[in-house]
C-alpha cells in the first residue's frame, strides 16, 4: 500500500498539467510524463510516408537488405530473425495512418522495428524519441549455480538514480543485493521466473546481437534498466512488478511494484520538439531533388568557377579538394563510432565510464572498510587491511590508456605474478588518437615478453637475429620511449590539455624494468569491445600476432545502388593522389584495384517471408591499410621483432560476445585461423534446460555484427548540399533528406567473407565461429570494477582448460612445434620455406607420427588449398611496409636520378677542370728563377 501511494503522490506531483508535454532535463519523470510528449506531435500521413518510403531507399544500400529474408541459422537460433524489410516499413505506417498513431510514435516504432535484426551497424534514430530514456533505480544480474539460474538485483547508481528514487519512496523496500525470484515485464501479462523474463525481453527487444548469451550480457549489465526509447518500446506501465527474497533464504517472496521511470537528456516541451529539438525540415523533397548551398552569391560564384575550370584545376587544388574529401571521410567515420559506441554503452549518456568505475571502486572500499571495523573494532587498522585485501584479489592493474574525450579505459595491462599470465585488455577500437592507442598496446605487450610461452622460450622467429631483452639497442629504445612519455605528460601539463589524465596515464606506477613482468601466457580480452576504425583493429591483430601478416584482409564487396556508386566515385577520387591513403585492392596481390565496380557481373538471390530478391554485386576487393600502420616505427629494434611472441598454445581470446564491428573481424580472424585458443563466456536460461534445442541454438558466436564498414544517412546528405562534390559524384541519386530534423539511419554496408580457403564465399554476418573453451557463466556488471571478480574470472577459465587438456590432450587444431632439426627434419628439408614444423593434433592427442607446418618463415604465408594442402608462399609484395619504404612516384624518380647525374658530372667535371688548372699553373712557373723579378703582362 505504501508503495502505490507513493508512487499515486508521485504521478500527482509530475503531472500537474495533465496532457501536456512538459519534461524537465535529467530529472525522473512518469511514463505519463514521457507519452505525453510522444502524443504532442499528431499524425500527419504525408510526412510518415514520406519517411517511410525514404527509409526502404536509404536501406537498399544496406548489403544485407536480401539475405535478411532469411539469415542462416534456422528459424528458431542464429536464424530467427528474418525481417522483409520493405514490407514491415509499409506495414508500420498503415497501421499508423489507420490508428492515427502520433508521429513520435510512429518513429518509434520503426526504430523498435530495425532493432531486430540483431545487427547494432543498422538502426534508426527517431527524431526527438533518442532523448529519453526509461531507467530502473536497479540492475538485474543472473548468476547460476548448482540450483539453476538466480537473478539479483544492484543499485543503478547512474547519474544519482537509485538515490533519487530513495528520495521519492524513502519507505519503499532495498532490493540491493536481494534475489529476485519473478518479474512481470512491463506490468502486463504473468509472472515468470525472473531469468527467463531476463531471456524473453533480451529474445524480443535487446538489438546488439543474434547470440542469446551476448543479448543477456548486455541487458543484465545496462539495457533493461537503462533502456533508449529509440530502441526499446514505451513501457506499458509505470510499474515492473517484482517477487524478492533474501538471498539465499527460505523466506517466502515479497511483492513489490519497482517504479521504472523516464528520463530526458534535454527539456522536452511541445514548444522545444517543434521549433528546436526535431522540427519539421522546410520542405518535402523528391529523391531526386538536389538540396545545395546555392543560396549565396559567393557560393553560386564558386559552382560557376568549378563547372568551367573541372578541366583545368591546378594540381594544387585538386589535391587541396581529395584532401579535404579525406578529411571528410575521417570525420565521418569518426562520427559514426561515437555513435555506435553510445548506442553500446548507454550509460555514457548518464556519465563518463571514469566517473562510473570510480565511484563503484570508492563504494567497495567502504564496504570492505566497514566488513574491517566489524571484524576487529579497530577502525586505525582500515589502511593495511585494505591495501592487504586489494592485493589479495591476486591481480596487478599495471597500466591504463584513457580516451581524453570521455574520460574511460581503451588499453589495460594487468598481470596476475602468482601464474604469471599478462591481459592485454581492449576496450575498443575507436581510439581518440591511432597512434597513442597504437603505442599503449605496443608497451603493455613488451613488458609481457620473454617468458615461457613463446618467442623468449620456443624461439619462434622468422629468420634474421634472435633478440635478447636488456640487449644494448632494446634497453635505448626503452630509455627514448619513457623520456618522451614524461616529456609529453610535461607538455599536457603546462598546456593543460588532458589535466585529469596527465598523472594516470600509462603506467599506474613507475615503469617496471624490462621483463619485470614476464608472462608465460597471456590473455587478449576484448569483452565488449563494440569495434572502431577498421584498421586500429587490423594493425593490432598484425602487431600481436606476427604470424597473421598476410592474409590480413577480408574478402569484401558491395551490393550494387545508385547511392553506393556514389560512394565508390568520393572513394576512388579521395585515394587517387594518396597511394598511403586506404585502397581498395586485389585479395592476392594487394594491388590497388579500380575496376571492381563496372565491369562486376555477380549477383545473388535470396528468398523468405514470402517473397525472393536478387542484388548485384561488386567484384571481391580488399581495404588495404597498410601504408598506415603505426606499429612499423614502435618495432624497429624491438628486441621482439621478427618473432612470435607468444604461441597459440599459451594465447588466449577471450569474448563475451559483445565483440562486434572491427572487433568481430579481430576475434574471427583469430577464431578461424587459430592464433590462440579462444575462450566464449556467457549463457542464458534456456542453454540449461533440458529441452531439446537444435544444434544452431546451442552454439556460442565469438562475436556480432561483422560487416565491413557501416554508413549513416547524414554523411550522405552531407556529400548531397556540397557544391564543391557535384564535379565528383551525381548528388541526384542520393535521396531526399528526413521530413524531421533529428532523424537517423546507420547501415551495414560494406559485406566481409570468411578469412580461410574454405570459408571465403560465407558472410562473416552470419557465419558462427565457436570457442575452444565455452564458460557457461553469467556475468557480473561489476567485472570491471572489482579486482576479485575480475581476477577469478580470470584463472577460472585458464584452470578449467588446463583441467580439460591434461594428459597431453589438445584442441583439434593445435600443432605440438618440434624443434629445427629434430623428429620432423626429413619432412623439414622436403618443404620449401618452412621454419617450424610440429605434430598435429588427431583424435584429441598430439600424434607423434606425424608431421605439419606449424609456421613459415618470414616473408612466407600458411596457404590453404581447396584440397586441404598447405604450404608456404611468399607474401605480396605490400603485405609488410615500414614507413620509410613508402614508394615514390615514378616522374619524381625519374627528376632525382636526373638530378644525382647532374650532381656527379658538375661535381666530377669541375673537379678535373680545377686540377687541370692547377698543374699548368704549376708547369707555367717551374724553370723561373725566384731570385729574379719578372713582369706580366696579362
Amino acid at each position: 500500500m505504501i508503495s502505490l501511494l507513493s508512487i499515486t503522490v508521485l504521478l500527482a506531483l509530475f503531472n500537474a498539467v495533465a496532457g501536456q508535454c512538459n519534461v524537465a532535463s535529467r530529472k525522473l519523470v512518469s511514463i505519463k510524463n514521457i507519452n505525453d510528449c510522444f502524443n504532442a506531435l499528431p499524425f500527419d500521413a504525408t510526412e510518415a510516408q514520406t519517411a517511410s518510403n525514404l527509409a526502404n531507399e536509404y536501406l537498399k544500400s544496406y548489403c544485407f537488405y536480401d539475405t535478411s529474408l532469411a539469415p542462416i541459422g534456422g528459424d528458431i537460433g542464429y536464424g530467427k530473425y528474418a525481417m522483409n524489410i520493405a514490407n514491415e516499413l509499409q506495414n508500420i505506417y498503415n497501421n499508423a495512418n489507420s490508428q492515427k498513431t502520433p508521429l513520435l510514435q510512429f518513429y518509434q516504432q520503426i526504430g523498435v522495428k530495425i532493432a531486430e535484426l540483431k545487427d547494432p551497424h543498422t538502426s534508426f534514430s527517431p527524431p526527438c524519441v533518442t532523448s529519453v530514456f526509461f531507467v530502473l533505480p536497479y540492475l538485474f544480474y543472473p548468476e547460476l549455480d548448482s540450483n539453476g539460474c538466480h537473478v539479483y538485483a544492484l543499485n543503478n547508481d547512474l547519474a544519482g538514480i537509485h538515490d533519487a528514487h530513495k528520495d521519492l519512496h524513502k519507505t519503499d523496500p532495498e532490493l540491493d543485493g536481494k534475489e529476485i525470484t519473478e518479474i512481470k515485464l512491463d506490468g502486463t501479462g504473468n509472472f515468470q521466473a525472473a531469468c527467463l523474463a531476463l531471456e524473453e525481453y533480451a529474445n524480443n527487444y535487446e538489438g546488439i546481437s543474434r547470440n542469446p548469451a551476448a543479448r543477456i550480457a548486455q541487458v543484465s549489465e545496462q539495457d533493461f534498466s537503462l533502456r533508449n526509447a529509440g530502441s526499446f518500446p514505451t513501457p506499458l506501465s509505470e510499474t515492473v512488478p517484482v517477487y524478492f527474497k533474501t538471498k539465499g533464504s527460505s523466506d517466502t517472496p515479497v511483492l513489490y511494484n519497482l517504479p521504472i521511470y523516464g528520463f530526458a537528456t534535454a527539456e522536452l516541451t511541445a514548444d522545444t520538439l517543434n521549433t528546436k529539438i526535431c522540427p519539421r525540415q522546410s520542405s518535402l523533397q523528391s529523391n531526386s531533388d538536389t538540396k545545395d548551398d546555392s543560396n549565396t552569391t559567393q557560393t553560386q560564384t564558386n559552382k560557376q568557377k568549378t563547372s568551367q575550370k573541372d578541366k583545368k584545376l591546378s594540381k594544387r587544388e585538386i589535391k587541396k579538394l581529395q584532401k579535404e574529401t579525406r578529411k571528410i571521410l575521417f570525420e565521418i567515420e569518426r562520427k559514426k563510432m561515437k555513435e555506435l559506441e553510445m548506442k553500446l554503452k548507454p550509460s555514457l549518456y548518464f556519465e563518463p565510464e571514469i566517473v562510473t568505475k570510480e565511484r563503484i571502486r570508492t563504494k567497495l572500499e567502504q564496504i570492505e572498510k566497514q566488513k574491517i571495523i566489524n571484524e576487529t573494532g579497530y577502525e586505525n587498522k582500515n589502511k593495511n587491511k585494505n591495501m592487504q585485501k586489494l592485493d589479495n584479489a591476486g591481480i596487478n592493474k599495471f597500466f591504463i590508456h584513457y580516451d581524453g574525450s570521455k574520460q574511460s579505459e581503451e588499453v589495460v595491462g594487468y598481470y596476475l605474478p602468482d601464474q604469471k599470465i599478462g591481459i592485454l585488455r581492449i576496450t575498443t577500437f575507436a581510439p581518440d588518437d591511432l597512434d597513442d592507442f597504437a603505442t599503449a598496446i605496443y608497451q603493455v605487450m613488451n613488458q609481457f615478453g620473454g617468458g615461457e610461452g613463446g618467442g623468449g622460450k620456443i624461439g619462434f622467429k622468422f629468420g634474421g637475429t634472435e633478440y635478447v631483452i636488456g640487449d644494448k639497442e632494446q634497453t635505448e629504445l626503452e630509455t627514448e620511449i619513457k623520456k618522451q612519455r614524461r616529456k609529453k605528460d610535461v607538455e599536457q601539463r603546462k598546456d593543460g590539455v588532458k589535466q585529469i589524465n596527465a598523472g594516470t596515464e600509462g603506467f599506474q606506477a613507475d615503469e617496471p624494468e624490462v621483463g619485470a613482468l614476464k608472462a608465460d601466457r597471456i590473455i587478449v580480452d576484448v569483452r565488449g569491445n563494440g569495434g572502431g576504425y577498421v584498421k586500429a583493429g587490423r594493425h593490432a591483430l598484425q602487431f600481436i600476432f606476427p604470424q597473421a601478416i598476410y592474409p590480413l584482409y577480408p574478402r569484401e564487396d558491395l551490393v550494387k545502388t545508385e547511392m553506393t556508386q556514389q560512394f565508390v566515385k568520393l572513394m576512388m577520387y579521395a585515394m587517387s593522389s594518396d597511394k598511403e591513403a586506404t585502397q581498395f585492392s586485389d585479395y592476392e596481390t594487394l594491388k590497388p584495384i579500380t575496376d571492381f565496380y563496372n565491369q562486376s557481373t555477380r549477383s545473388r538471390t535470396s528468398s523468405g517471408q514470402g517473397n525472393s530478391l536478387t542484388v548485384d554485386l561488386t567484384d571481391i576487393f580488399v581495404m588495404d591499410e597498410e601504408y598506415t600502420n603505426p606499429y612499423r616505427s614502435l618495432q624497429k629494434k624491438w628486441a621482439y621483432e621478427n618473432i612470435t611472441l607468444f604461441d597459440p598454445q599459451h594465447t588466449y581470446l577471450l569474448t563475451d560476445g559483445r565483440c562486434g564491428s572491427t572487433c568481430t573481424h579481430f576475434a574471427k580472424h583469430i577464431t578461424q585461423k587459430h592464433l590462440a585458443r579462444v575462450v566464449g563466456i556467457g549463457t542464458w536460461p534456456n542453454r540449461e534446460s533440458p529441452s531439446p534445442y537444435p544444434p544452431e541454438v546451442l552454439k556460442f558466436d565469438v562475436s556480432s555484427f561483422g560487416s565491413g564498414s557501416v554508413y549513416q544517412y547524414d554523411s550522405f546528405q552531407a556529400l548531397k548540399t556540397a557544391s564543391s562534390y557535384k564535379s565528383i559524384i551525381d548528388q541526384s541519386k542520393i535521396p531526399a533528406a528526413f521530413p524531421r530534423k533529428g532523424t537517423g539511419l546507420s547501415w551495414s554496408h560494406i559485406e566481409a567473407y570468411g578469412f580461410t580457403e574454405p570459408l571465403k564465399d560465407i558472410l562473416l554476418e552470419y557465419l558462427i565461429s565457436e570457442p575452444d573453451y565455452w564458460d557457461n557463466i553469467y556475468i557480473h556488471p561489476n567485472t570491471d570494477t572489482d579486482l576479485n571478480i575480475l581476477s577469478k574470472t580470470y584463472t577460472d577459465f585458464i584452470t578449467a582448460i588446463d583441467n580439460e587438456l591434461t594428459g597431453g590432450k589438445c584442441y583439434y587444431w593445435e600443432v605440438q612445434p618440434v624443434a629445427r632439426g629434430g623428429s620432423c627434419s626429413t619432412q623439414e628439408a622436403s618443404i620449401a620455406n618452412v621454419d617450424l614444423m610440429g605434430h598435429p593434433c588427431v583424435g584429441g592427442y598430439y600424434d607423434q607420427t606425424q608431421c605439419v607446418i606449424n609456421n613459415c618463415s618470414w616473408g612466407y604465408y600458411l596457404k590453404d588449398s581447396a584440397t586441404g594442402a598447405k604450404s608456404c608462399e611468399v607474401w605480396p609484395e605490400n603485405a609488410f611496409i615500414y614507413p620509410d619504404q613508402v614508394t615514390l612516384p615514378a616522374w619524381l624518380i625519374a627528376v632525382i636520378v636526373i638530378a644525382v647525374i647532374l650532381f656527379l658530372v658538375l661535381t666530377c667535371g669541375g673537379g678535373a677542370c680545377a686540377f687541370y688548372c692547377y698543374y699548368k699553373r704549376k708547369m707555367c712557373f717551374s724553370g723561373l728563377d725566384p731570385s729574379k723579378k719578372y713582369l706580366f703582362i696579362i
